[in-house]
């Protein structure tokens, strides 16, 4: 394989497991997605990699305060993370850590964590969110999405990728 190939494959996925990592960004609640995979982000910013999704509720209130325009995320990030696993975007384990008791721990709580492939398809949809719009020569890009998301169409100041050379 040459070395531009090298440099695209992920392990052992096929195609069609590669694009399904991106799936986040384009269903109906791409944006709650979105957000859920930011908390992922923040959490990891702070050596956090392991989250539970009362962890990750609680990054959410805490990314809500800094970001008003974060659109609010109703009911329990359960089924977001359950499909953000499906899509292997995350994975994840029995968390047995937290258990006190022997019931607690039958009745124990997954744990998630970015996959490698999956850290890298949400860091190349935050960079492309990050690039100005004149910079990607989107000129009839709804801007209904771009609100939805809760981007402006900036690069975040916290960002320190400087992206591909466009």
């Amino acid at each position: 394989m040459s070395e531009a190939g090298d440099a695209f494959s992920v392990d052992a996925f096929e195609l069609d497991d590669r694009l399904r990592l991106f799936t986040f960004a384009s269903v109906d609640k791409r944006a709650d997605y979105l957000w859920v995979l930011r908390a992922f982000e923040h959490a990891r910013a702070n050596y956090v990699v392991l989250l539970h999704a009362t962890d990750v509720t609680t990054t959410l209130a805490v990314l809500a305060d800094s970001h008003p325009d974060m659109p609010a995320i109703a009911g329990d990030v359960t089924p977001l993370l359950d499909q953000l696993y499906g899509w292997r975007v995350l994975e994840r384990s029995y968390d047995g850590a937290r258990a006190a008791t022997l019931a607690e721990y039958r009745n124990r709580h997954y744990v998630n964590q970015f996959s490698q492939a999956g850290y890298r398809a949400y860091r190349a949809v935050e960079d492309v969110l990050g690039f100005l719009l004149q910079e990607l020569h989107v000129n009839a890009c709804p801007t209904s999405w771009w609100r939805e998301t809760g981007t402006t169409g900036r690069r975040p100041a916290s960002s320190t990728s400087a992206g591909p050379g466009l």
